[in-house]
């Protein structure tokens, strides 16, 4: 039996990525792809971020999804600056970008 899950993004890039590890894992997997553009939550922890993603979609319906769903985030975590930038890793990078590392 085929079970498809929905991968809310607006990265391509990174649906291509799952699609192959889904692939390479099991042919019963299918990963649709919802272009959707969230809020950027600024939060302290990776996982609090994802967490007020995955609420917001349930809190607000511009978009309906009735089957399930996820979502990625991820950040670079610094141990030796307390792990600094964490889930502000976009935003550093676009203000200061590897030079300023």
């Amino acid at each position: 039996m085929n079970k498809e899950l929905i991968f809310i993004t607006t990265n391509k890039h990174k649906v291509k990525e799952i699609r192959a590890l889904a692939n390479s894992e099991s042919k019963d997997i299918t990963i649709a792809h919802l272009d959707y553009d969230y809020p950027k939550f600024q939060l302290d922890e990776i996982e609090t971020v994802a967490e007020e993603r995955v609420n917001y979609i349930g809190r607000y319906k511009q978009i309906k999804v009735e089957k399930p769903f996820f979502i990625e985030d991820s950040g670079l975590t610094i141990p030796t600056l307390n792990g600094f930038p964490g889930p502000f890793s976009a935003f550093v990078f676009n203000k200061i970008g590897n030079a300023g590392f």
